[in-house]
């Protein structure tokens, strides 16, 4: 289609990212797919996830399984995240509903809401990073791909972070300031001390800090040097040990990529909003 120009006025090119496990590997996909479109345009249309989803079955012990049914919620969060990082305009999630009660059939267990219009896990996990990213903005990505993922978003007076891990059955002991408030994958408050173990397991959780204004801090050293970071954020406690740890530095070259439209969120979230819906 390239070589022969058929696509010279597509309007976008669609990608169904079921391929991209873990899901992180959709950046890197992504990114590879615009690399290829390159040489045939002088602006390369938009690159759009046209489906995506995980199904619960083959997570657990069944399709049902609290076990299944939590992972199917981890990894459709980490989706949701890692699509929002390639600066995707949308992303359409595939399912709303389970297509049927069994707990043994692939296709019948991809929804954010069971047979009966109840809630899954999953359903409770894109609530809770759609609430984050309300009125917040996507601005740094401070990781460096070696250790915990850690995505800063940016609010008019606050800075939620949020991390999580992609190796199976990964822990990592992270440092922080204490935040003001700290949640798990599904809004639960959960106390954070200055040192705490993140387990890929659990899924993303979520800091939040004040933000620092410049009358906050005096930057400045008797020799006229800078004395301040631009904010105390998490850090591995193995100061970035290539084996264990991330060095969590805010990736200041990756801008143009890390300050991601939030619009990509948006049909799952609308999704959502029709479940609500819905169910009533």
């Amino acid at each position: 289609m390239l070589n022969t120009r058929a696509a010279t006025n597509a309007n976008f090119f669609g990608v169904h990212a079921y391929g991209s496990t873990p899901p992180e590997r959709i950046v890197g996909n992504v990114l590879t797919l615009r690399e290829m479109l390159l040489p045939y345009f002088d602006t390369p249309p938009p690159v759009i996830n046209t489906e995506w989803g995980f199904s619960a079955y083959g997570l657990g012990t069944d399709g049902h399984s609290d076990d299944a049914r939590h992972r199917q919620a981890v990894l459709g969060t980490r989706a949701l995240l890692s699509a929002w990082v390639t600066g995707m305009p949308v992303t359409t999630w595939y399912d709303m509903k389970d297509d049927c009660d069994d707990p043994n059939d692939n296709e019948c267990n991809f929804g954010l809401l069971d047979v009966n219009n109840s809630p899954k896990p999953i359903y409770h996990a894109f609530a809770t990073l759609r609430d984050a990213a309300t009125q917040h903005t996507l601005n740094a990505i401070l990781s460096n791909g070696t250790g915990p993922h850690m995505l800063r978003l940016q609010g008019t007076d606050e800075i939620i972070i949020i991390a999580w891990l992609s190796q199976p059955g990964a822990e990592i002991s992270i440092q922080t300031p204490p935040p003001l408030a700290a949640w798990d994958m599904y809004g639960n408050s959960t106390d954070m001390g200055e040192l705490f173990l993140l387990r890929e397991a659990d899924g993303p959780i979520y800091l939040r800090y004040q933000q620092q204004s410049d009358a906050d801090t005096d930057d400045t050293a008797s020799d006229g040097s800078s004395t301040r970071d631009s904010e105390q954020l998490p850090q591995d406690a193995n100061n970035g040990s290539p084996d264990s740890g991330c060095g969590c530095e805010t990736a200041a070259q990756s801008a143009a990529q890390s300050a991601a439209p939030t619009i990509l969120l948006l049909i799952a979230f609308s999704v959502i909003l029709l479940i609500r819906r819905f169910a009533e």
